[in-house]
């Protein structure tokens, strides 16, 4: 596979326990159907490749594994089937992104089969590919947080758990049984850098059979441990049941039969791990080019429907192109009505300002024209009010002199009349001639005096003529 459609695409494996939640957590993260297990029996005896989906730019493939525990196959038959399927995929230029490894945080303890399968996982991975692993704990909704974190904690830093892989950089996370959580792990793991596994080079690279890989020596290993152990069960019940028949005692022949069946399951047991022993040591039979075959075909089939996706990949992306060309048509189409519109809108502001400058021309003259008659009626008003004006003037300064003349007239008869009178109470004194007009305004303020002391009685123009000539003095 070319680097570019290795940078385009991402492959993450998911095992674990039976029953640790691989497929929900497959079928969450990938919108996926495959069929899920709810009761004692595992559902998954097959690898199975999840439906194909875009994730961060990439086309993501999930690969369902079943557990080594499964209740339907053996050990042996499990990591056949994982084995060749990696090996299969690997052949075809595929390495994996990384290994999502599930663990149940509501399992109160993790037992000899537990610690047993992920030694198996752990040499499958091997040193070098640890860090692409990522342990992601689930079912954290079972178990309180308190607890559900001790437990991680322990997990964490005990030897016996994953203490190990996780100092040779592998990760651990939580899934919350949502997609976003799902979805977080999975780009988590796309965002490692892709590594063959050591099964996939030992199997490919060099030509080794499943039964010689570093797994298979593992689970042999295991497997003649449990063999020694039900071969000396075995022997330690045909020894006790030796020793009760030789003592012929019938009051333990309810015993001896109970060791009769406990030397039956022991024998089936032991039958049981010799025969898987037998199949991983023959893992060239019939069977196991099938199984290779079949491997083949499912890696085939992943690669079909990745490139299937790629093609509506590719042609979703020419149809955005198509449409962005459209787009950027129907903006230069509009652009174009939008210069024409503005062009009509600016020759019908010029025309608009045109005739408002022509309309304001003829206002102005107008306006000009209506000032100058309004000017020539304003001087018109003007010479009338000043004739006006100067007539009243000329009026009134005839009244005025004729009023002056009557007043003097007035003053003059009043002078006769005074001077020929002899006041009560008042005697002239000599007077020089100097004196003589202040001789008379005397006569007449001892005149109005005395006549208004004695009561002397004038007429309303006497003392009209009085007082007129006193404004004459």
């Amino acid at each position: 596979m070319s680097s570019a459609s290795q940078h385009e695409t991402a492959t993450i494996a998911v095992m674990g326990a039976t029953g640790s939640g691989k497929t929900s957590f497959i079928n969450l993260a990938s919108g996926s159907d495959l069929t899920v297990g709810y009761g004692l029996e595992s559902c998954t005896g097959e690898v199975e490749a999840a439906t194909p989906f875009i994730l961060n730019n990439k086309t993501v493939t999930l690969i369902d594994t079943p557990g080594f525990d499964d209740t339907t196959r053996s050990e042996a038959e499990i990591l056949g089937l994982i084995s060749h399927f990696l090996a299969a995929t690997y052949e075809n230029g595929r390495k994996l992104n990384g290994v999502v490894y599930l663990h149940r945080i509501s399992d109160y303890r993790m037992g000899g089969v537990a610690r047993r399968n992920f030694r198996l996982f752990r040499e499958l991975c091997g040193e070098d590919a640890l860090k692409n692993v990522v342990i992601v704990t689930n079912m954290w909704g079972d178990v309180t947080l308190q607890v559900g974190e001790a437990r991680e904690a322990e997990l964490a830093r005990s030897d016996h758990f994953y203490r190990a892989i996780l100092d040779k950089g592998a990760h651990m996370l939580r899934h919350d049984n949502t997609l976003e959580s799902a979805r977080a792990i999975i780009s988590a793991a796309m965002g490692l850098v892709p590594e063959a596994l050591l099964v996939q080079h030992e199997m490919v690279d060099e030509e080794l059979y499943v039964s010689e890989t570093s797994a298979g020596q593992e689970l042999q290993a295991d497997l003649d441990k449990q063999a020694k152990v039900y071969r000396d069960n075995i022997s330690a019940i045909k020894q006790e049941m030796i020793e009760i028949l030789a003592k012929r005692d019938a009051a333990r022949n309810q015993e001896l039969q109970s060791l009769r069946i406990d030397l039956i399951r022991a024998r089936q047991s032991l039958e049981r791990v010799e025969k898987e022993s037998r199949k991983l040591q023959d893992d060239l039979t019939e069977h196991q080019k099938l199984l290779v075959k079949r491997m083949r075909e499912a890696a085939e089939v992943i690669e079909d429907k990745e490139t299937s996706l790629r093609k509506l990949q590719k042609q979703n992306f020419t149809q955005q192109a198509q449409i962005e060309e459209l787009k950027m048509k129907v903006a230069e189409t509009q652009q174009d009505s939008n210069a024409s519109i503005r062009a009509v809108l600016d020759q019908y502001r010029e025309e608009l300002e045109v005739a408002r400058v022509e309309e304001g021309r003829k206002t102005q003259a107008m306006l000009q024209t209506a000032s100058e008659a309004h000017a020539v009626e304003i001087q018109l008003l003007h010479q009338k009010l000043a004739e006006q004006t100067k007539a009243n003037e000329t009026k009134v300064q005839t009244i005025h002199k004729a009023h002056q003349e009557a007043l003097s007239r007035q003053a003059a008869q009043f002078q006769r009349r005074i001077a020929g009178t002899s006041l009560p109470g008042y005697t002239a004194a000599p007077t020089s001639p100097g004196q003589q007009q202040d001789t008379r305004k005397s006569r007449i303020l001892h005149l109005i005096v005395v006549g208004g002391q004695e009561r002397i009685r004038l007429s309303p123009e006497d003392w009209q003529s009085l007082g007129y000539a006193v404004n004459a003095l």
